[in-house]
């Protein structure tokens, strides 16, 4: 009688721990408002999941030797990143705004050697699929350019909010490139910028739509 009546004490207790668990799992569930983790931001609301992520590479570096300046073997020098804005969501629908910058280091790295015509210029890329890119900004000249550079929507050089959207279970991802390229010119003394090294990044922030 007695192990009877202890059994059914450890029942009434393992019955109230689940109710507890499955009361403060609903609790947690419906109060629910942002959380963010991943690489940059990944996005969880109540009533729903938008998961928000940038995929980037890694990035920018430009690194000059004595052979990028050697007649009949000098060449440009390219080097490039890549950011990609990727959203998945089981809402109904879901739209993120987010700004992209080309940041440049703080000081100037190359210094002209053949009058204005640019040393170092910057191309930005946008692509719907991965694989047909077309430029948002082309041939720029960095030169002489330090710090932040703010990236455009494509088609629409006065705005600066970028915008991804989708629907229920349907993953939506957009691609960019940055190029940066330190041109070579050809019977020019360019020694001035030998062993010289630059770096920078195509970095993206959320901001409110």
């Amino acid at each position: 009688m007695k192990d009877k009546k202890k059994s059914m004490e450890w029942l009434v207790i393992f019955i109230i721990l689940i109710v507890m668990f499955a009361v403060a799992g609903t609790y947690a569930f419906l109060n629910i408002k942002d959380y963010y983790a991943g690489t940059f931001n990944v996005e969880i609301r109540s009533k729903g999941v938008d998961i928000f992520t940038f995929e980037k590479s890694h990035d920018v570096s430009i690194n000059l030797t004595e052979y990028n300046f050697s007649q009949g073997w000098g060449h440009d020098v390219v080097g490039e990143t890549d950011i990609n804005p990727t959203l998945e969501t089981t809402n109904a629908k879901s739209k993120i705004c987010y700004k992209l910058d080309m940041v440049l280091p703080d000081e100037q790295v190359f210094q002209y050697t053949n009058g204005n015509n640019p040393e170092l210029v910057l191309d930005i890329l946008y692509s719907t699929d991965g694989n047909n890119y077309s430029p948002i900004i082309a041939n720029m000249d960095i030169t002489a350019t330090t710090g932040t550079i703010p990236i455009p929507v494509i088609n629409d050089s006065d705005n600066y909010k970028h915008v991804i959207e989708t629907t229920k279970d349907k993953k939506k991802k957009q691609y960019y490139k940055a190029r940066v390229t330190f041109k070579f010119h050809a019977n020019v003394d360019q020694s001035i910028n030998n062993n010289k090294d630059f770096y920078s990044s195509l970095n993206a922030n959320v901001i409110e739509c």
